[in-house]
């Protein structure tokens, strides 16, 4: 889980992109990550997406970066979104105070996982969102991965379905990443209430996670409406 290492923000940024595809101009701002002396030269594309997919008043505009076009082209203003969202959990993931909770280490891998593999696992499943957004690949194999999932909104039944295929797929541990911060607590007790139901076998530790791919100003910082209990929350279960 490596990420800035403090060399050239240029190299930083491309190693970043080489892992997330996509990051709004927003984060790069944020992260320290826009080159300081000359204009961004990276494919570039702005859209105004809905943050909350349920909630037409999240709508921003907001420019997305990556390192080739053909990213930008072949996913929606929405999908874009969900990558950027699936960006900021990365780097959120890496925060210290997060990797001492969770037990993630700097030798854990972060994956994007690939459209064409989310369809195969459907098929092979019989269901839909049987695969994750990204999956956290330890080092000592995949007998303790972690599954992520990006949630902009789904309804009740469709989150218990995602965790109870990624249960099937072996997956021991679950990050759910998610737009609204009211969500974060809800989200734990719903997994603790699935463990103790047997729905989800094998899985030994969940988490909430809030991120914010959209704000100027650091959403994270002490003080701020959303408290930092409704930011992140972790569970043995």
């Amino acid at each position: 889980m490596t990420f800035i290492h403090g060399a050239t923000r240029k190299r930083d940024m491309r190693e970043i992109l080489g892992v997330t595809q996509v990051m709004t101009t927003v984060q790069l701002r944020r992260h320290d990550l826009m080159p300081l002396s000359r204009p961004l030269t990276l494919p570039q594309r702005t859209y105004t997406v809905a943050t909350r997919s349920t909630q037409q008043a999240s709508q921003v505009d907001l420019t997305f970066v990556a390192l080739d076009e053909s990213i930008l082209s072949r996913h929606t203003p929405a999908e874009l979104g969900h990558l950027a969202g699936l960006a900021e959990a990365w780097l959120r993931v890496g925060d210290p105070n997060i990797l001492q909770v969770t037990g993630l280490t700097q030798h854990h891998e972060w994956r994007l996982v690939q459209p064409e593999e989310r369809q195969q696992g459907s098929r092979d499943a019989g269901r839909s969102g049987h695969l994750p957004d990204a999956a956290i690949l330890s080092p000592v194999g995949p007998g303790d991965d972690w599954a992520v999932e990006m949630d902009a909104g789904y309804p009740r039944n469709r989150k218990i379905e995602k965790m109870m295929g990624f249960a099937q797929q072996g997956y021991r541990h679950i990050v759910w990443v998610t737009s609204v911060h009211g969500l974060v607590r809800p989200i734990v007790r719903e997994m603790q209430r699935m463990r103790d139901d047997d729905e989800l076998p094998g899985v030994v530790s969940g988490a909430a996670l809030f991120v914010d791919y959209w704000s100027e100003r650091d959403p994270y910082r002490p003080g701020r409406r959303c408290h930092t209990k409704s930011l992140f929350a972790h569970r043995a279960l």
